[in-house]
């Protein structure tokens, strides 16, 4: 496939070829490049989430056109991403205790678990009840995968951490199919006694941002994870706590609490007399 174009040079009125992209994206219902990059301009809010919009249709061209031979066109190439920068939300214990007079009992149980080991959301839902009792909790760290598709976390365990896993153990109990239970089976259930995911889990997070009047990104349920990373006593401990590799990441992304100091005395006289 060819087009034309009208180029001006020097006053004079040129026509060039148009390449297969340039051409299939001048075409109804085909994706232009201008398309994508106003899609990116309409999402600077929310940045990190509009590339990977942007990356994972990127991909479906691309295995359209090497696995399939569906096409040669990919409207994402030389799209300029938009920047992105490290959230900088902390969330304060006033406002912690706000969320959580808003939220539901089991999401209350999910708040106290991601709060006081930083756990992400995915690593909550897939808590099965044979992996705690009275002396630790493992957790599953599905982004860092080895052979068994994830690698594991231990935590000792804690009069608080023990009283949101007991509560959420009772609450279970109240689902379909919830009252008999094996190791195997997932500690938090829906109504209807599936897994949680991420859709059935939205549902328990809109209810709090209606109740306080939250934009869709003030709050997260991942800034609970920044926000044990930003209590946790030093950079190191934070690491420790968040399972990162590099200190640094921890840094960057998720030691959010404003550093506090005690202001040096008066100089008024001499601060080094006493």
């Amino acid at each position: 496939m060819r087009a034309d174009r009208d180029l001006v040079l020097g006053g004079a009125s040129v026509v060039a070829p148009l390449d297969d992209r340039e051409a299939q994206g001048l075409l109804p219902g085909f994706l232009s490049a201008v398309t994508i990059t106003q899609h990116l301009h309409d999402n600077k809010g929310r940045a990190a989430s509009a590339n990977k919009d942007i990356q994972l249709l990127s991909r479906m061209f691309r295995l359209a056109r090497v696995r399939w031979g569906l096409t040669t066109f990919n409207p994402c190439e030389a799209i300029e991403y938009l920047p992105e920068g490290p959230r900088t939300m902390y969330v304060s214990d006033k406002r912690y205790a706000d969320i959580y007079a808003a939220a539901s009992p089991v999401l209350q149980c999910m708040l106290e678990i991601s709060t006081q080991t930083g756990a992400r959301e995915g690593m909550i839902f897939d808590i099965r009840i044979g992996d705690f009792d009275q002396d630790q909790i493992e957790l599953r760290v599905t982004k860092k995968r080895n052979e068994k598709g994830h690698t594991a976390k231990s935590y000792t365990m804690t009069p608080d951490l023990w009283r949101a896993l007991g509560r959420a153990l009772e609450l279970r109990k109240k689902r379909r199919g919830g009252a008999a239970s094996l190791p195997s089976d997932y500690l938090f259930i829906t109504k209807n006694g599936k897994p949680y995911a991420k859709e059935s889990f939205k549902s328990l997070w809109r209810v709090v941002r209606t109740k306080l009047k939250l934009e869709s990104r003030e709050i997260t349920f991942h800034d609970m994870r920044a926000k044990a990373g930003s209590d946790s006593a030093s950079d190191v401990a934070a690491q420790e706590l968040l399972h990162h590799e590099d200190v640094k990441v921890t840094k960057r992304v998720y030691r959010r609490k404003v550093p506090s100091s005690t202001p040096l005395p008066s100089a008024i006289g001499g601060r080094g007399k006493g």
